[in-house]
């Protein structure tokens, strides 16, 4: 018979470790990714307009300005832009919300072709049965589960 081969726990401790460094690295590098776009955007509010249009670009502006903010009122409606924003959040949000809680109604009450479907694995519906006493979980995994 063959015998199973193990891995001393050293060699699996010096194997994780350098997993969540590589898993950490990566998550390191593509958050600077995203987020130097947005504090170069920020950093370049602070400049001066003849600073922006360079040969070469600065992160930090030479000399740091709120002319910028002051001028913004002026240049475009910017007020108005942001009231426009929260209208169509706001009624963007209610018809989804309305929209869903049809939805949900529908597919609790009525019967319709696949309807097994939706009751996939990863689904919530299908880790639990509820009946009008109790609620039991499927999977049986702790002591609170009656």
């Amino acid at each position: 018979m063959a015998r199973a081969m193990t891995v001393p726990a050293a060699t699996m401790r010096r194997r994780v470790k350098l997993g969540r460094f590589m898993l950490h690295a990566f998550l390191l590098s593509t958050s600077v990714l995203f987020v130097m776009p947005l504090l170069w955007a920020l950093f370049t509010s602070f400049k001066q307009p003849q600073d922006i249009i360079t040969q070469v670009p600065a992160l930090l502006p030479s000399t740091w300005t709120l002319e910028n903010y002051a001028k913004l009122p002026r240049v475009a409606p910017f007020v108005r832009f942001f009231l426009n924003s929260i209208v169509v959040s706001t009624v963007s949000t209610l018809f989804i919300a309305v929209g869903c809680t049809a939805a949900g109604y529908i597919f609790a009450k009525y019967e319709f072709r696949f309807k097994g479907l939706s009751s996939s694995p990863s689904s919530p519906r299908s880790s639990f049965r509820c009946r009008p006493t109790s609620c039991r979980s499927s999977s049986r995994s702790g002591p609170w589960v009656g």
